[in-house]
Formats: structure tokens, C-alpha cells, sequence
């Protein structure tokens, strides 16, 4: 599939020239009338306490390393995703202030919040419901700079933003936001969240316990084993999520494009699934029943035909999850 060409923002209904300014003339949303090129003085000098050099530094390469992925592999990347990349980041040289980014996203409905780290589905499911896009504040460290153990700045902006652009897939992000809202969990989804909790926080350390990371690989086992038999609502709906904006590509198995912000914000991941070593899969059941591989990149991903199948896998849950009050079917 190839990009449209450079009319796609307006042509899709969308000010081209308010998505760089603000709506609003308040003190804290002055900086959303800039220029990504200006915000960046602005995130030089205003959040040198929240960034580092070396923070700074890993943000440029990774910017570097997107872009230079996304030209690469522009044939097999969602139009949507390589003008979103160019329109939030085209010219971005620091760690961009969140009220830039937001004043931008406003014009579409949406807007930012800051958060410190994994976040409980529901919490997480409550802010997409509201039309907020949840932000990790810190950045990964340079020794993960080609794939990162746990979301970060980097993942949640060059990952996230870009596909924000496309209504549909907006549109579909509210509705899953909505469902996994409601979906009740049981301990079984609260022992999973824990575990991938644990196990990515002991990834990003420098040097952990082998004892430590060996406990903490088997508790994920365990919390995946035991939502393999009759897994709840919950937990299907959190692998429709995975599987679709993390790691998702919309199409055929032979002809796709990726949007999944797992694979943009990961040049290694993306690199390692146009490469044809991986396995591409039709979205189906089968998805709803695999966990994704939590810290390292995946053996197989699916292809959605279009954003309707995606919403159809998403109104079968829903009506599953309508039938079953509890949010599960475990008993």
C-alpha cells in the first residue's frame, strides 16, 4: 500500500494551519503557537530539570532513526502514520512540551495527560474513553535505544501521535477505550498486570538479579497460563488493543501497512517485520487468545483487512462482554 499524497490532512476535513496554533491564549498553552522548531527553545530552556542532555541526545536518534525507518520502508508504513510522523515531528530537535502537542491534538478532540508509568487497563482504558492520551514522562535509557522493555516517551509520542491524524483509527481507539472501561476484570487480569509490571521494571535496570528476573519471568508465565482456559472479556479485549494499535497492520497477509505504535516507535522491531522473517497472520480468534511477547519483539503479527473488520472484532466482545455482567467468563 502506498501513501496518499500531501493533501491528506486537509483533505480529510482537517485546519492545516490550526494544527499549530492554539484556541486558547492562556499563559500555559502559549507555547502551542509555536512552531515545533520553537518549542524546542522552549523545551531547552524550560524543562532542562526533566530532561538531561543524554535524555535529549537518545530523543534525537530515536527521531532520526524513525524517520529514516519510516522513508525506508514508506511502501509498507500507513499513509496516515509517515504524515502524521512529518506534521508532529518533521522539525522537532528536543523533547517537545506536551502543551505544543496538545494544541495540536485539540483540534482534533483529544488532548495529552502526563502519567508515570504502567497504568491498570481501566485506568488506562478510562483516559482513551475521555478522549485523553495517556504520556510516560521519562524516556528509555540509550542502552535500550533500539527496543524498549517498557513504554516511554518515545514509545507513547513517535509511537501514538502519528496515527492520531486518522479519524478511524481515533474513532476505534474511543470505542476500545469504552469497552475495556466497562469490562469488569477478575484476579487473574490484576496478577498478569503486576507480573508485566514487575518484569519491565527489572528490564530497564541496568544489571538485575538473575534470581530476581528468573521469579519474574515465571510469574508472567503463570499469569498467562492461567488466563489461557476461559480468559476474561478483559483480557481479550486488552489483546484486541495489543494486537491492533501496538501492534497492528491494516490489509492482507501479503499486502499490509503498519501502524501499530509498537513498531513505529521500535526502527529494530519495524525493521525486524519488513525483513520477512515473521509471520503474518489474518486478525481473528486466535489473536484474541495470544499474548503478545511483553519485553521482546513479536513472532507474529496480524493483518486487519480494514478499520470495519476491526470494529467488528471489537462489537463481538462488546456484545460477549453484554452478555456476561461479571466482564468474564471465568468461573
Amino acid at each position: 500500500m502506498e501513501p496518499h499524497g500531501g493533501d491528506f490532512l486537509c483533505g480529510a476535513g482537517i485546519d492545516c494551519d490550526s494544527l499549530h496554533r492554539t484556541h486558547t491564549p492562556s499563559d500555559n498553552d502559549v507555547r502551542g503557537r509555536m512552531s515545533f522548531r520553537e518549542s524546542d527553545r522552549v523545551a531547552h530552556s524550560t524543562r532542562r530539570s526533566a530532561y538531561s542532555e543524554v535524555d535529549q541526545r537518545t530523543w534525537r536518534q530515536l527521531v532520526l532513526r524513525t524517520r529514516e525507518a519510516l522513508s525506508t520502508f514508506r511502501r509498507r508504513v500507513h499513509p496516515a502514520c509517515v504524515r502524521g510522523f512529518q506534521t508532529f515531528f518533521g522539525d522537532c530537535r528536543a523533547i517537545p512540551p506536551l502543551p505544543g502537542i496538545d494544541a495540536r491534538l485539540g483540534v482534533l478532540g483529544w488532548r495529552t495527560v502526563n502519567v508515570g508509568g504502567y497504568l491498570p487497563s481501566q485506568s488506562y482504558a478510562n483516559l482513551l474513553a475521555n478522549r485523553i492520551l495517556p504520556i510516560v514522562g521519562k524516556i528509555r535509557h540509550p542502552r535500550d535505544i533500539a527496543h524498549s522493555p517498557a513504554p516511554d516517551l518515545a514509545h507513547d509520542l513517535l509511537g501514538h501521535l502519528p496515527m492520531m491524524l486518522d479519524e478511524e483509527l481515533r474513532r476505534f481507539l474511543e470505542r476500545l477505550g469504552q469497552a475495556l472501561k466497562r469490562a469488569q476484570s477478575d484476579a487473574r487480569d490484576e496478577h498478569l498486570f503486576l507480573a508485566q509490571r514487575r518484569l519491565s521494571a527489572l528490564r530497564e535496570q541496568e544489571s538485575p538479579a538473575e534470581a530476581e528476573l528468573e521469579a519474574a519471568e515465571h510469574a508472567l508465565q503463570q499469569a498467562r497460563r492461567d488466563l489461557e482456559h476461559e480468559p476474561s472479556v478483559l483480557a481479550r479485549l486488552n489483546r484486541l488493543y495489543l494486537w491492533t494499535i501496538e501492534f497492528g497492520l491494516l490489509g492482507t497477509v501479503d499486502d499490509w501497512a503498519a501502524y501499530g505504535a509498537g513498531l513505529i516507535s521500535s526502527p529494530a522491531e519495524l525493521r525486524q517485520l519488513m525483513s520477512g522473517d515473521v509471520e503474518i497472520r489474518p486478525l481473528g480468534p486466535e489473536a484474541l487468545a495470544r499474548d503478545i511477547e511483553f519485553c521482546d519483539p513479536q513472532p507474529c503479527y496480524y493483518a486487519a483487512k480494514d478499520y470495519a473488520e476491526l470494529n467488528r472484532a471489537l462489537d463481538a466482545l462488546n456484545a460477549e462482554s453484554e452478555a456476561s455482567p461479571s466482564g468474564n467468563m471465568y468461573t
